[in-house]
């Protein structure tokens, strides 16, 4: 229902209910290391995942999904990764780091 507002980055519905949103992260590592996935809801952390499993010279990917209750007029998600050591970096996203979030529930 375009949704993703592709300026700012983030997911905001237009209908108010519980969505079931999806992040998928890709990512190398130069060295060992812990990535942080985090959704942001509204500008504050909401939620976090973390791999504890990063090593040198091994690509990565993981997941978080949660359902999320959004009003449909001024809340929005984000989501925003970080790595433990600046020796972790992201692999390119053509390579398929996604978010998607549809709608389950109207409140």
């Amino acid at each position: 229902a375009n949704c993703f507002d592709t300026t700012n980055y983030r997911f905001v519905p237009n209908v108010p209910g519980y969505y079931y949103l999806n992040a998928a992260v890709y990512f190398g590592s130069a060295s060992t290391g812990q990535m942080y996935v985090y959704f942001y809801k509204n500008g504050s952390s909401y939620s976090r995942v973390e791999d504890y499993n990063g090593t040198s010279g091994d690509y990565r990917a993981f997941s978080m999904s949660m359902v999320i209750p959004m009003n449909g007029t001024t809340d929005y998600l984000e989501v925003y990764c970080r790595p433990s050591n600046q020796s972790l970096g992201f692999v390119s996203a053509s390579l398929g780091t996604t978010l998607s979030g549809f709608l389950i529930r109207n409140t």
